[in-house]
């Protein structure tokens, strides 16, 4: 997950199953996590807006070894303070 825009100034959190999974205290480009989950299984990850000073929250979010099989666009520029982004993600077998 990170800051996608010509600015680095996005902060956000990214959320699995409702427990935090990644976040940070100033903006990053990119940041990752390896997380474990049930294969066969699907899974609701929630990016939520924590910063955006210039009013846009240019994000991304990336999922490697899942496919994303539901929800919001996994990039954009509307993940200001407190909006909250659902992705629903599949792992196969």
């Amino acid at each position: 997950m990170g800051d996608n825009g010509p600015i680095l100034d996005d902060i956000f959190e990214v959320l699995l199953e409702g427990e935090t999974i990644l976040t940070s205290n100033d903006p990053v480009r990119r940041k990752s996590v390896t997380v474990e989950v049930l294969a066969g299984s699907t899974q609701l990850v929630q990016m939520v807006g924590r910063a955006a000073p210039d009013g846009i929250g240019t994000y991304l979010i990336i999922f490697d070894g899942a496919t994303v099989v539901g929800g919001d666009p996994t990039d954009g520029r509307d993940l200001t303070p407190g909006v909250i982004k659902n992705f629903i993600i599949g792992v196969q077998e």
